[in-house]
């Protein structure tokens, strides 16, 4: 299954600062409609999935009318506060450095928990798109890819920014992520 991991396109406030109600600006507009339009190059899309707050679901809402999908909420996807830099990392027995790690892992395991799910609903070569938030991007990447916190708070997810999953098996039936594709829209 390809799982296209969708930054909501930009509301005109700094990550820290938006909350749930923020919906896209101009640009943030544009942004959803270019991810639309490239998505709509996947015929297997078979759904969109987005957090509830407003940013992604404009943004999903471009995307699911575009590609004539169905369009879902999930709780799992909202945005987690994992703010914090490589320089941050430096002592992993800090308080500060323990509660990252702690949010980090309650949400993989939800992603995981969603991944499942998907896996569960939709054939090997469906496509699926989650349009979220740059921390909720870096902890399914951290699930996927096995990263470390250090690692997954040095990436920089842009605004309307398409990440592409592929899960693959590997030689015992196992099923493993691979990073196939990184856009900037």
């Amino acid at each position: 299954m390809k799982l296209y991991l969708v930054r909501h396109g930009y509301t005109g406030k700094p990550e820290k600062l938006q909350v749930k109600h923020d919906g896209l600006n101009e640009i943030g507009v544009q942004q959803a409609e270019s991810a639309a339009k490239f998505l709509a190059s996947d015929s297997k899309v078979a759904l969109v999935i987005s957090s509830p707050y407003l940013r992604a679901f404009q943004t999903a809402s471009t995307i699911a009318k575009r590609l004539s999908v169905p369009l879902e909420q999930d709780d799992r996807l909202v945005e987690i506060p994992l703010w914090l830099s490589p320089g941050d990392l430096h002592d992993d027995s800090t308080e500060e450095y323990k509660e990252a790690l702690s949010i980090l892992s309650n949400a993989q395991v939800g992603v995981g928990v969603l991944f499942q799910e998907l896996r569960n609903r939709f054939e090997y070569d469906d496509s699926v798109v989650l349009v979220c938030h740059g921390n909720i991007i870096r902890a399914i990447l951290a699930y996927t890819l096995k990263m470390s916190l250090e690692s997954v708070v040095r990436l920089f997810i842009e605004n309307g920014s398409i990440t592409l999953l592929k899960d693959e098996l590997d030689q015992d039936g196992k099923i493993y992520y691979g990073l196939r594709y990184l856009n900037r829209v």
